[in-house]
């Protein structure tokens, strides 16, 4: 019984109760760099016996993102056992923070026990703006890479070299944008500071150490303090008439604001104002968006191009076109001027199937800055039909309009035709003329384009017994089912000069250009460019044939043309040819029977030839030797025969061509020098 009672005892003794024990109950970080991290540690420990369960070990005062917690083992404590928690301190700003951990257990006499935490934010040690210095090195603004401890002063009204203290003349005190350093000469007057405008208040108001006030710097008679406005500017000053130059006149406050009728429509808008004396003519507004009365003013302009046509009088015939789509079916006695503000914004389309401007003869239309497109008609001129009218197109695009007969987008008879700045494409004409068709008439055309315009002759454009002039334009992808892939002309007269007529195809002659019975000493083809032009039968380039024949041919370029036939290049080919004159032209790489092929008289000299597929360059009455036409490579810049837009055709250095066209000055090159072959030579080249 005794030896039982001792072993009870000692078991007893042995199991002794469980305790928590802490390593800390305060941690305090210091200092930490904003940015960085600091690192401390405590650890739990049951010192006594049994087993003690970790409910949570979490943070109850503090920020998360400031104070971070990860502690390793599991969930309780055995006897003797220890879990280390790690504590992690970011600090965000310079200043102090507090926080606290609890640590909450199972034990009934204790369950909560703390860790109370302390650090502070110190500056920090990165170089964010990249200028050598940190907040830690005393960086007052870290984000700015012209302020750091040492820098220079500079005139910016900033704490450079971070010493707590902006100099005096950095100040802007009068808040005018200028600083004494930057030569405020009185940096407590808002109206005084450099280039600042002269007022009449007898003070030097742009610190050019001149009071100017009364002087007239411009000599218009008037001083600023009389009115003068602007005393830079002699056309300006009080009681000046205003007039349309962009300048205001009159000290007003508006330039160009010249309204004496005062019915809205001013003297130098885009659309003037015909009549300043009569406020009831002014031209009209149009506005697809427009709702309401309808009066054809700026306020309420008309909503329709017809109700606008319909309401014109017989002094203002413009109408200024706003933004929009607009149908159109109208036809024109008198003057039209249809206006619009781009090609972009402005876009003109048929009524139904129906053309859209039909001209009486006599009338005139103008066109500028709009679209035509769209028109479907089964006769001639898709968009625009005249006879013995005017026409006039500046900035104008034209494209997918057609017509069964000639002319996809006009055709006009014994008129006046004038293009500017325009582009035809994509427009087709059941007989002739995809783009225009000229029958008897005048046309002026200039900077202009065709591109993939399609007819039975004359893809791009079409004229017959007419006299043209176009200059500077371009013509690429059109095609012609007979004649004249690009351009089809038939008597007449004709200048035509800086062209480029490139990868058009006829399926009979005249790839690029025909002509048929031109007669006219005048005519002239020159400075331009043939390039991969296509046609069926001859003159892969240009074609021209006739029973008569008189024009000339000088100064132009042929190169990489194709024909099923002879002159792949160029073909002349008349009954009486012998006033023709084809000189100083280089025809090169043409694939066809022969590059050039001339008869009928006509005189070919100081043509160049080279390169022709089927080997025979000069055919028919053209040859080799005779009024020094030459065989041989017009060394261009760059050419790879391979019908891509790649190619730089002016002359190298060492081009034979250079200086060996006519030898008349007359026709010497634009810097004195003898004739240079090709489109590049003569008086009229680019």
């Amino acid at each position: 019984m005794a030896l039982l009672l001792l072993l009870i005892a000692c078991t007893e003794e042995k199991a002794a109760p469980p305790a928590l024990e802490l390593s800390a109950t305060e941690l305090d970080f210091g200092e930490v760099s904003v940015g960085s991290e600091g690192s401390e540690s405590f650890t739990l420990t049951n010192s006594g016996g049994g087993e003690i369960a970790l409910l949570s070990v979490s943070l109850v005062e503090g920020e998360q993102r400031v104070w971070g917690l990860e502690r390793d083992g599991g969930d309780s404590l055995g006897a003797g056992a220890s879990v280390e928690v790690k504590v992690s301190f970011t600090p965000e700003e310079e200043e102090a923070y507090q926080g606290k951990i609890q640590v909450r257990t199972d034990l009934e006499a204790s369950p909560y026990v703390y860790v109370e935490l302390s650090g502070a934010g110190a500056p920090s040690d990165v170089d964010a703006d990249g200028d050598g210095k940190s907040p830690a090195d005393g960086d007052c603004n870290d984000g700015d890479p012209s302020m750091y401890p040492g820098a220079s002063e500079v005139c910016d009204g900033k704490d450079n070299n971070c010493d707590s203290q902006i100099p005096s003349d950095e100040s802007d005190a009068d808040y005018d944008s200028y600083r004494p350093c930057t030569d405020d000469c009185d940096d407590g007057d808002p109206d005084v500071y450099p280039e600042a405008p002269e007022i009449c208040d007898d003070k030097d108001s742009d610190c050019d150490g001149t009071e100017a006030d009364r002087d007239d710097r411009d000599r218009d008679g008037q001083d600023i303090c009389e009115g003068d406005c602007n005393d830079e500017e002699p056309d300006s000053y009080t009681g000046n008439p205003e007039v349309c130059d962009g300048i205001d006149n009159d000290c007003t406050g508006l330039a160009d604001d010249i309204d004496a009728d005062r019915d809205g429509a001013y003297l130098c808008n885009e659309a003037p104002d015909c009549d300043d004396d009569d406020p009831t003519a002014y031209p009209l507004v149009v506005d697809s968006s427009a709702t309401g009365d309808e009066d054809g003013s700026i306020l309420k302009p008309y909503h329709s191009i017809g109700s606008a046509l319909s309401n014109l009088d017989e002094i203002c015939r413009t109408l200024y076109v706003l933004p929009g789509s607009y149908e159109v079916q109208a036809a024109v006695s008198g003057h039209v001027a249809v206006l619009g503000t781009s090609a972009a914004e402005v876009s003109l389309v048929p009524s139904g199937s129906e053309r859209m401007w039909t001209l009486d003869p006599g009338a005139s239309l103008e066109l500028a800055d709009l679209s035509l497109s769209g028109a479907n008609t089964n006769d001639d001129g898709g968009a625009i039909w005249g006879s013995g009218a005017s026409v006039r197109m500046d900035r104008v695009v034209a494209s997918g309009n057609q017509s069964v007969g000639d002319g996809g987008v006009i055709w006009l008879y014994g008129g006046t035709l004038l293009v500017y700045e325009s582009s035809f494409s994509d427009n087709v004409a059941g007989d002739d003329g995809g783009g225009i068709a000229l029958i008897s008439g005048v046309l002026d055309l200039s900077d202009s384009s065709f591109s993939g315009n399609a007819a039975i002759r004359g893809g791009g454009l079409f004229s017959q017994d007419s006299s043209i002039t176009i200059v500077d334009s371009n013509y690429a992808e059109n095609s012609a089912v007979n004649s004249g892939g690009a351009v089809a002309l038939t008597g007449g007269g004709v200048a035509l000069r800086r062209g480029t007529l490139r990868a058009n195809t006829a399926g009979i002659s005249g790839g690029g250009l025909s002509i048929v019975d031109l007669d006219n000493a005048a005519a002239i083809i020159g400075n331009s460019y043939f390039i991969d032009n296509e046609a069926g039968s001859f003159g892969g380039g240009m074609a021209a044939t006739g029973d008569v024949l008189l024009f000339s041919l000088i100064n132009n370029t042929l190169v990489g043309n194709e024909a099923a036939g002879e002159g792949a290049g160029l073909y002349v080919e008349g009954n009486e040819a012998g006033q023709v004159w084809l000189w100083s032209n280089l025809v090169g790489w043409s694939h066809g029977a022969s590059g050039l092929y001339s008869s009928g008289g006509a005189e070919v000299a100081w043509c160049t030839a080279y390169s022709t597929s089927s080997g025979v360059d000069f055919a028919g009455e053209a040859s080799e030797g005779v009024y020094e036409n030459e065989v041989s490579d017009p060394a261009f810049r760059s050419w790879t025969d391979d019908d891509t837009d790649n190619d730089v055709l002016t002359l190298d250095a060492s081009s034979a061509a250079r200086n060996s066209g006519p030898t008349d000055s007359s026709y010497n090159d634009q810097d004195g020098s003898r004739n240079d072959r090709g489109a590049t030579g003569g008086p009229y080249a680019n």
